[in-house]
């Protein structure tokens, strides 16, 4: 047991350790401009501009050289030549191949990239002080002397299509296409690249673009860290002295201004969730309102706690992380909302938004609020401009948009001294509701009524073709076989449930002496394992069936013949109650389908897009005639074991559980996948001895 003496002693302790800390925190400091180096400004007689961030705190040195060759300068119909330029000025410069360039960079601890946004490409360098001539050096060959290798060309652009293709299998991304174009219309900003744009570039393409755009009195170059203005001069010149050409033309002044809301409909028919793209057009990036802009951006739906997230998540429960956003290009940059949601609230959520939109115009912001997002903004700004290759970055973007360095070291105290005058009037030129763009991307049917009721609407497929509202109704098609694409065929699946496989399906399609003859022989570890047989003419009217196997344990068999207008035979088969017995003798409908036989006749009906058949079946486990329909929902790219391909996806309706077919466009209509509503199996297709088609 502690002494009394002890216990007094710790008391004391703590009490004079409670009187250094106070109750309450001390009041904050006035915000300060950002700690930001004088800038140092000079510019060589070819007109390339340099300026100089000297700071010797730490033997580093940040460069940044910034062109005017963004993606809005490329050619539309090859579209991406920029990026893949940005690719390629690493890939060998100079006396150097790709993985020389790489490694006098990493020998000396240093990094050497390009990037590329609407406006400009930059390409960025960061090294110890004493390796700065290293690092200018490559960088001046990178600009000026690229090898831009034909191997790297093509291996650069198969990379980019693959990146355009998987994108547009997302439905944010194919928004966020669709809303450019709509938004910007024929400016330069709306271009984004297409696989057909991408294979269009060869490499003179590339080298013409650089050399168009590549000029030195468009330039900029920022240099920050562990050098003097002496040096640097000298550096500079030595690398760039040589480099000629003056100024390319700049884009457009501006873009065309909406006048009115309208939404865009992207019918994807698969789609059970909508993505939903709203905004307008805004202000220069050079705007000297841009910080308030940014405030009213962060209360609205760009921080953390915003009133987006207060009303879509919290309080509607609609949407898990709604948000917006505003850009800053040199011309017009845009104000964008982007919420992703059920089908079922999307028109609800679109006239939320707009109600939202209009009340930040109209309402006095609440001084809390103000002061909470002014405080978000003010104390993370510090974080993003400590390092050298951070303040050079910042003083780029500055710079390149005409604005001072001082719009940068005073951003802070311009956020801490606005008002909700001031708000407002920021709020009023950035978010305009009653001239919105919204686009949406969902399966249209169950969504044009209601979106239609708020604004015009544009109704277009996800590959921009124009549908109307009949377009949105599968349209009932016959049923008919096409005897000629039942060939002989062998079709191997894996059944997978949650990434494991768990058994194997084989279909094979004989010729017997006067028709037809499918075999199909399902085994699922231990829960079935079966073969049924279905003898068929030559135009796929079933004859026979014979099926033997077991089911959890149980032993099942079907015998049936069909005749016309009936079928005969017996089923010993497992029920709900356990293991049945059924004497089959049952009038049947002409053209009446065996229900283990429709797998073998996918690849003979006429495919199309947005096409419903109904198709009558005999359930041979339940002794009864059913009615099923098979609608064709949607297109797109289906991969599994044995390939990538375009496929229709098709859902099987009217049985106890939907089954979805993905069948291969391209003749002879393949089966690739098949999944079962409600349960986690999925059967994929795998080569057949060896060859990549099923």
């Amino acid at each position: 047991m502690k002494s009394l003496t002890l216990l007094v002693g710790l008391s004391l302790v703590s009490g004079n350790v409670a009187a250094q800390f106070p109750a309450t925190p001390p009041a904050a400091a006035p915000v300060t401009a950002a700690p930001v180096p004088p800038l140092q400004p000079f510019v060589l007689p070819n007109g390339l501009k340099v300026n100089l961030l000297e700071n010797h705190r730490q033997p580093v040195v940040s460069m940044a050289l910034s062109l005017p060759a963004g993606t809005a300068y490329d050619p539309p119909t090859q579209a991406g030549t920029a990026d893949l330029l940005a690719s390629l000025l690493t890939r060998g410069a100079g006396s150097r191949d790709a993985d020389s360039v790489s490694s006098a960079i990493e020998q000396v601890g240093g990094s050497l990239s390009a990037t590329v946004d609407p406006d400009f490409l930059t390409l960025t360098a960061d090294v110890l002080s004493e390796h700065i001539d290293v690092a200018m050096g490559l960088l001046a060959d990178a600009v000026m002397r690229p090898h831009l290798d034909p191997q790297e060309v093509d291996k650069v652009r198969a990379q980019a299509v693959a990146s355009v293709q998987a994108d547009n299998t997302q439905s944010g991304n194919l928004a966020s296409r669709i809303f450019l174009a709509g938004l910007y219309g024929t400016h330069p900003y709306a271009v984004r690249s297409t696989p057909a744009t991408l294979n269009n570039i060869g490499r003179k393409d590339i080298e013409a673009f650089r050399l168009a755009r590549f000029r030195p009195s468009a330039a900029q170059l920022v240099i920050a860290g562990d050098i003097t203005l002496a040096d640097a001069k000298k550096l500079v010149t030595d690398a760039f002295g040589d480099w000629k050409g003056v100024a390319p033309a700049p884009l457009p002044a501006k873009s065309a201004i909406r006048s009115n809301t309208r939404i865009i409909l992207v019918h994807v028919p698969s789609a059970e969730t909508s993505s939903i793209l709203m905004g307008n057009t805004t202000i220069r990036g050079g705007d000297s309102t841009y910080y308030a802009a940014t405030v009213v951006d962060r209360v609205f739906g760009g921080g953390d706690d915003n009133r987006l997230v207060r009303v879509l998540r919290d309080q509607k429960r609609w949407s898990e992380s709604p948000a917006s956003a505003l850009t800053q290009p040199n011309g017009l940059g845009m104000f964008q909302v982007g919420v992703e949601v059920r089908s079922a609230v999307t028109d609800s959520t679109v006239r939320e938004v707009l109600a939202q939109m209009r009340k930040l115009r109209s309402d006095t912001i609440a001084p809390d609020e103000l002061k909470r997002a002014q405080a978000e903004l003010t104390g993370s700004f510090p974080a993003g401009i400590q390092s050298m290759n951070q303040q050079a970055g910042a003083i780029l973007r500055a710079r390149r948009m005409g604005m001072p360095a001082s719009s940068v070291t005073n951003y802070r105290k311009q956020v801490a001294s606005l008002t909700a005058t001031r708000f407002r009037s920021a709020a009023r030129s950035v978010v305009r509701p009653d001239s919105c763009l919204i686009v949406v991307v969902g399966n249209a049917a169950p969504l044009y009524k209601g979106l239609s009721a708020i604004a015009p609407i544009a109704l277009i497929g996800p590959d921009g073709t124009a549908l109307t509202p009949a377009d949105l109704e599968p349209k009932t098609a016959v049923l008919q076989l096409d005897s000629t694409l039942l060939v002989p065929r062998k079709d191997s699946l894996l059944v997978v449930a949650q990434g494991r496989t768990v058994g194997v399906q084989v279909g094979t399609l004989e010729r017997s002496a006067d028709g037809l003859v499918y075999t199909e022989t399902t085994n699922i570890g231990t829960i079935i394992s079966q073969t049924s047989k279905v003898s068929m003419d030559l135009g796929g009217r079933v004859r026979n069936l014979a099926q033997n196997g077991r089911m959890r344990g149980q032993d099942t068999k079907i015998d049936l013949a069909y005749t016309p207008g009936k079928v005969k035979g017996s089923a010993h088969v497992l029920g709900p109650n356990g293991p049945t017995d059924l004497a089959v003798d049952t009038i049947v409908p002409a053209g009446i389908l065996d229900d283990n036989q429709l797998q073998a006749l996918l690849p003979a009906l006429n495919w199309a897009p947005n096409v419903r058949w109904t198709i009558p079946v005999f359930a041979s486990g339940q002794n009864r005639v059913r009615t099923l329909t098979l609608t064709v929902r949607a297109t797109g790219t289906v991969s599994v074991p044995a390939g990538s391909f375009q496929a229709y996806m098709a859902d099987l309706e009217g049985e106890d559980q939907k089954v979805t077919f993905y069948i291969s466009v391209d003749p002879p209509h393949r089966l690739l996948r098949l999944t079962v509503a409600g349960t986690p199996l999925e059967f994929v297709a795998v080569p057949t001895g060896g060859e990549r088609a099923p």
